[in-house]
């Protein structure tokens, strides 16, 4: 699933409008399709939310865990996923609150949430061991 369906996931809060939210999915699916790597868009159950993940790459190999900066998403790591994915499984995980496809929730940056947080998106994917970016 690429774009997660209407009522699953409604950020347009953080776009202003639902039409800039579906511009930006639409750039964000556009750039994940250049790179040339079959990926399967899931989501994550979260106590903050939903939480959108990118999973591609080499099913067999060591996972990776990707984190995006503050106001970006998971596609900024398309550049970089090409040469992780012979060697990798990855998750490139889009932040809650941030301008991707995970749920709009905004956590306080000063405690422990983005770190507890975390912890539920590792569990979710059922990873016992990642390395991170």
């Amino acid at each position: 699933m690429k774009n997660p369906p209407e009522h699953i996931v409604d950020n347009s809060a953080l776009y202003g409008t639902p039409d800039g939210y579906a511009r930006v999915v639409e750039f964000y699916d556009r750039t994940m399709d250049r790179i040339g790597l079959s990926y399967v868009g899931r989501f994550i159950r979260t106590g903050s939310g939903l939480t959108h993940v990118i999973c591609c790459g080499n099913p067999a190999g060591r996972p990776v865990v990707l984190c995006h900066g503050q106001n970006a998403n998971a596609s900024t790591w398309a550049r970089w996923m090409p040469s992780l994915a012979p060697e990798y499984s990855i998750y490139a995980v889009d932040t809650v609150g941030g301008l991707g496809q995970s749920a709009s929730t905004r956590l306080d940056r000063k405690g422990l949430a983005y770190g507890e947080w975390a912890a539920e998106v590792v569990e979710g994917l059922e990873l016992s061991r990642a390395s991170g970016g």
